[in-house]
């Protein structure tokens, strides 16, 4: 009897966690909502009512119809919970608070001191500065702790989203092994979601377009990252540590990576490595956005530069491709400036070599993301829980 209980509570969740997905989605009718999710109206007009007693729903515009009655349109309340959200990133920490539909609400960012080297004692005074400001930006706004959904963050890959750590990332030797989860919850009382940013950034664009509901997201920054979203949802691999495109081989006989193995992406397709090279070509470039504007103006060998960083990302693609067979690639972080050269010729080598190219075509689009997302990204982790959990 306490079993099937039980299998009825865990229904009503998923349910709900269903409907408010749906209406997150698009805005939509109670009448849309059964007929898409499959529920009876008796089921929708329960979890509705009870998501609109929360504040958590809200009735809309009337839309408009050829016959009968016209149906309220459904959508979620933006202020109805809030998320804190941290980005780690190679210069520094940002923190903030946004509410559900990812609009940040306050925010702040501390550079890391260079000079610094009792890297442990250090790491200690970052995560107090990290939970001061979170406890502040609540006090100051007001938040009550029913409405808090928790706090995401958001740290360069290899991490241990299981187990709450930030490992070994290159050039960020102050959270090396640093135990977050546990280190922000103890001095909170919040829960904390970690996952690195590429996976961070995948879920957002998920949430902020609609598209396939399977793509590879990559980011490219100071290294090659991946998020693959499969069938709306993250994919994680056992331990977390799935889709590090970055480290798929591209050159077997290649440089020997910092993770053990040789020729990988990361070393030749990472924004620093194109750079890199573009410099060892005689073009003067420190950015990425440089070399991108420099080939639009027609220089031949910025031209030549974006064709090889199309070549090193397209090998990449089709491996990973050949293995999960996304609809879809995204090209984000610093890739996603001016990308309509790079992403047509990546789609193009993608079409000629990837095994699926006689069944289906792979698509290659920047990402719609806005340069500051990072922030709103991390605090959408929590968000995204609450939206699957119910």
């Amino acid at each position: 009897m306490e079993r099937k209980a039980n299998n009825s509570a865990d229904m009503k969740r998923k349910n709900r966690g269903l409907l408010m997905r749906m209406i997150r989605e698009g805005n939509m009718s109670r009448a849309e909502l059964a007929r898409k999710a499959g529920l009876t109206r008796a089921a929708v007009t329960v979890i509705v009512d009870g998501l609109m007693k929360e504040e958590i729903v809200l009735e809309g515009e009337t839309a408009s119809s050829d016959v009968g009655r016209r149906p309220i349109m459904l959508k979620i309340n933006p202020e109805a919970r809030f998320a804190a959200g941290v980005d780690i990133s190679m210069n520094g920490v940002s923190v903030g608070i946004t509410d559900i539909g990812g609009k940040v609400i306050a925010k702040n960012f501390l550079r890391y001191d260079e000079e610094r080297e009792d890297l442990q004692q250090y790491s200690e005074e970052l995560v107090v500065w990290i939970a001061g400001q979170i406890t502040e930006m609540i006090a100051e706004h007001r938040i009550p702790t029913e409405k808090n959904l928790g706090i995401g963050v958001s740290a360069p890959g290899p991490i241990d989203s299981a187990g709450g750590r930030i490992l070994d990332a290159p050039h960020l030797k102050v959270w090396k092994g640093f135990e977050i989860v546990k280190a922000l919850e103890e001095r909170l009382g919040m829960k904390v979601f970690l996952e690195k940013d590429a996976n961070v950034m995948a879920l957002a664009e998920k949430n902020n377009r609609a598209m396939t509901d399977n793509f590879l997201f990559i980011i490219g920054d100071n290294g090659l990252g991946g998020g693959f979203i499969k069938k709306g949802r993250l994919y994680r691999g056992t331990g977390g540590f799935g889709s590090e495109i970055g480290h798929i081989s591209i050159k077997y006989d290649g440089e020997k990576c910092r993770c053990g193995n040789r020729g990988c992406a990361e070393l030749y397709a990472s924004i620093p490595s194109l750079l890199k090279q573009a410099r060892k070509n005689g073009l003067p470039v420190s950015e990425w956005s440089e070399l991108v504007d420099m080939a639009y103006d027609g220089n031949e060998a910025a031209g030549e530069m974006i064709a090889y960083a199309a070549d090193m990302l397209a090998i990449t693609c089709v491996n990973a491709s050949n293995v999960i067979e996304p609809e879809q690639i995204v090209l984000g972080g610093k890739f996603a400036y001016r990308a309509e050269q790079l992403a047509e010729m990546i789609e193009k080598r993608i079409a000629e070599t990837a095994m699926t190219r006689k069944y289906h075509h792979i698509g290659v689009e920047a990402s719609v993301l806005p340069k500051d997302a990072d922030l709103s990204a991390a605090a959408g982790l929590a968000i995204e829980k609450f939206f699957l959990l119910g």
